[in-house]
């Protein structure tokens, strides 16, 4: 049965954080089928790479100027 397993960051920002060590646990884990769901307050350009060389796949949403949902798709 596949996962899905979301992470909403947008608050991450406001606060100063950085979000990749938390986005990198979050996929941790993750098998063939499931899905990680972001929700962050820009398009977060920069990790499609970086999951893709982990075998993710994406899809992106955009809700508003500052409301980005990213689908990643583990193939």
């Amino acid at each position: 049965m596949s996962r899905i397993v979301e992470l909403d960051v947008r608050h991450y920002h406001a606060e100063g954080r950085e979000p990749f060590s938390d986005i990198m646990a979050a996929i941790s884990g993750l098998e063939a089928g499931d899905s990680f769901v972001l929700r962050n307050t820009f398009e977060p350009v920069p990790l499609y790479g970086a999951l893709n060389g982990r075998g993710f796949t994406h899809s992106v949403k955009q809700e508003s100027p500052t409301d980005w949902v990213i689908t990643f798709k583990k193939s």
